[in-house]
């Protein structure tokens, strides 16, 4: 417990947090993580009531139990490799007005992370050729507004089914890595560009 951190400027050489590592730090605002984190653990920021901007890496593949539980965040970006949710994450998160989901399929979640947050004011971004399976996977589809973006993505770590139907193609030459868990099937008559 530090109950007067206000910010956190956490070296880009650490790779690992560990469980509860800023439970209840009840002052901290503000948060980069490192790059080289790919976890972040279970109750990291739980009850840190003042964090209000939480920068995750784009290399983030996990986020433990009740990780932001009661904190302000008002927005968040999700990077397009995180695909692994414990239970609660963004409960309680009341001020979380804005989440942009980079996964190029809606994530599939354990339960409702997102309970206690205002699905009628909380806005969704997804990618634009996904936006259909937001708006039908389960929890993600109970969000009230579900947009679109157009951003060119490095990297499309593929861990769902996901079709691109109607020659919707992602913008730019991005990596496309299909895990063991996802496939892609392609519709329409318009290449991928090269």
């Amino acid at each position: 417990y530090n109950y007067e951190l206000k910010e956190l400027n956490l070296p880009d050489s650490l790779e690992y947090l560990g469980d509860q590592v800023f439970y209840q730090c009840r002052s901290v605002k503000k948060v980069r993580i490192p790059d080289k984190v790919t976890y972040l653990p279970h109750y990291c920021f739980y009850n840190a009531v003042s964090l209000e901007e939480i920068i995750l890496p784009e290399g983030l593949t996990g986020i433990g139990y009740q990780a932001f539980e009661s904190t302000q965040i008002d927005s968040i970006i999700l990077p397009p490799g995180l695909n692994n949710f414990q239970t609660g994450v963004f409960n309680y998160c009341g001020s979380l007005k804005y989440v942009k989901c980079q996964q190029p399929t809606p994530p599939v979640l354990p339960n409702d992370i997102f309970y206690a947050v205002n699905k009628t004011t909380c806005v969704i971004e997804v990618p634009f050729w996904s936006v259909n399976m937001y708006k039908q996977a389960n929890i993600w589809s109970g969000f009230a507004t579900i947009n679109t973006f157009n951003t060119e993505l490095k990297n499309i770590p593929i861990s769902g089914p996901l079709s691109l139907v109607n020659n919707a193609r992602p913008t730019g030459f991005p990596n496309i890595q299909i895990l063991s868990t996802g496939s892609l099937t392609v519709g329409g008559n318009t290449p991928f560009p090269t």
